[in-house]
């Protein structure tokens, strides 16, 4: 809820694709959070709340995909981002009718979270390449990899040892950390002045002057 209040009340800063990409990944986790409150609480049907979460893997996962595609720049990365949707959502499915409903399969969260966390090194070798001359930290897109890099970190190692005899409370208290962390994150994120990383930063000489012309002041004495 809270990343959807910051991007109403900053709506004149979400002026790019990729942004506006992030501001539907925000509607998504909104929506996410009353439908699964409603399948706790009021419908209190397994069956549902398992396939609540699958399809909000399913659409987080190609969210985000696209929301990189967006801020990435070097074609390779992006054609490999984009063409892995089609073969996830592909997998998920599959995964999901070839196993039990009733029990909560963490195999395709697993996997969406150890992809997007590759495609989040893309970033950072990218921008490490790169000769902008914008400071890292005044960019939003930054601030939104930080919030995701530390979530899918969290949710890979969650996922992966949740079914591995590991205190479920305790991995509970850490996943809770780790959402709360990416939801703020993600919220402050906007606070940054530097949304359009597209422009030049280079910086630029006028090319109409002359050095090699004395100084006209010198000239007349």
């Amino acid at each position: 809820m809270i990343p959807l209040i910051f991007c109403i009340y900053f709506r004149k800063k979400l002026n790019t694709k990729a942004l506006k990409v992030f501001f539907i990944y925000a509607v998504i986790l909104f929506l996410f959070v009353g439908i699964n409150f409603l399948a706790l609480k009021v419908i209190k049907d397994q069956l549902i709340i398992f396939l609540v979460l699958r399809l909000f893997n399913i659409f987080e996962y190609s969210i985000i995909a696209i929301f990189l595609y967006h801020v990435l720049k070097l074609p390779l990365f992006k054609k490999i981002i984009l063409f892995s949707i089609i073969p996830f959502i592909i997998y998920a499915v599959i995964d999901y009718l070839y196993n039990n409903p009733a029990q909560f399969n963490n195999h395709s969260n697993i996997v969406a979270a150890l992809l997007i966390i590759i495609f989040i090194v893309f970033f950072f070798y990218e921008k490490m390449n790169s000769e902008e001359m914008t400071p890292l930290h005044q960019s939003i897109y930054f601030w939104i990899i930080v919030a995701l890099m530390l979530y899918f970190s969290g949710s890979f190692f969650f996922f992966l040892f949740s079914n591995a005899g590991v205190d479920r409370n305790l991995m509970a208290i850490v996943y809770c950390l780790v959402v709360l962390l990416k939801d703020i994150l993600l919220s402050v994120s906007l606070l940054a002045s530097e949304t359009d990383e597209y422009k030049s930063n280079i910086l630029q000489i006028p090319t109409d002057i002359n050095f090699d012309e004395p100084n006209q002041s010198t000239a007349k004495n």
